[in-house]
C-alpha cells in the first residue's frame, strides 16, 4: 500500500542486523548521491526510433542488437 499509493519504497529484511545494514547503506547513498544528471557521451539521437533504441540500450544487459529486436516485436517502450 505504501509503495503503490504514496510512492514510498518498502525494503524487506531477514533480521535486525540486515535492517541496520539497509538503513546504513541507504543513508550513505543519500549522502554521497549527486543531484547532477548523468551525461552520456556521443551525439543526441534524432528520431523516435533512435531515441527508443538509446533508452532500451541503456538498460542492463540490453545492447544495440537486443534493443533493435525488442522494438521489432514491441513497437513502443
Amino acid at each position: 500500500m505504501l509503495s503503490v499509493v504514496y510512492g514510498i519504497p518498502v525494503l524487506r529484511s531477514q533480521s535486525e542486523g540486515e535492517t541496520a545494514r539497509l538503513i546504513a547503506f541507504t543513508a550513505r547513498q543519500l549522502q554521497e548521491g549527486s543531484t547532477a544528471p548523468l551525461l552520456r557521451w556521443g551525439r543526441r539521437p534524432r528520431g523516435k526510433r533512435a531515441i527508443q533504441i538509446r533508452v532500451l540500450s541503456s538498460l542492463p544487459r540490453v545492447g544495440l542488437n537486443r534493443a533493435q529486436r525488442l522494438l521489432e516485436n514491441f513497437p513502443t517502450l
